[in-house]
């Protein structure tokens, strides 16, 4: 795998993970998993819907360390490329989410795309301040999730965050 120490020495044991944005810097809310997955969207509509609240349920459970709540919307096979390029699994991010810090998360310009009926691409502008294992991130993002349904239960299959380094 890539050694990731070179940028952060002195925090070797995080190495793996100190560069990541993290998914769940979505819509700081509180609506649990249980909550948004009661019900089967079908028209686009509902499918925004479904998945602005999946997202807010991400950040709370990130917020609040809740590893149960947030894995439960992540596929097994989730692929996370972080705003610096590296890639992530689910079993990365979901061990190492104590060190991450939300203070605020402003989404705009939010998108929802429906190509087939089991999958959702959502794309937005990103203005966040967090920061993991002590390091500042990027306070300006744009951010793409893949989302796919199976069983009637949407879960995240592909996150990628880029910064937003013009104005």
């Amino acid at each position: 795998m890539f050694e990731h120490t070179l940028i952060f020495p002195s925090f070797k044991p995080y190495g793996v993970f100190v560069g990541a944005t993290f998914l769940v810097l979505f819509f700081a809310g509180s609506v649990r998993p249980s909550d948004s997955q009661t019900a089967t969207p079908h028209k686009a509509s509902d499918v925004r819907q479904q998945l602005v609240a999946d997202e807010q349920a991400l950040v709370a459970a990130e917020k609040h360390h809740d590893r149960s709540a947030f894995s439960h919307l992540l596929r097994e096979d989730l692929i996370y490329v972080a705003f610096n390029g590296w890639v992530f699994t689910k079993k990365d991010i979901v061990s190492k989410m104590r060190y991450i810090d939300v203070e605020e998360y402003d989404p705009a310009n939010i998108k929802v795309r429906v190509p087939a009926a089991d999958t959702a691409l959502i794309t937005y502008d990103l203005k966040a301040k967090a920061s993991i294992a002590g390091h500042d991130l990027p306070k300006s993002q744009y951010v793409s999730s893949l989302w796919v349904r199976k069983n009637n239960r949407w879960q995240l299959l592909f996150h990628q965050a880029t910064p937003a380094t013009h104005p």
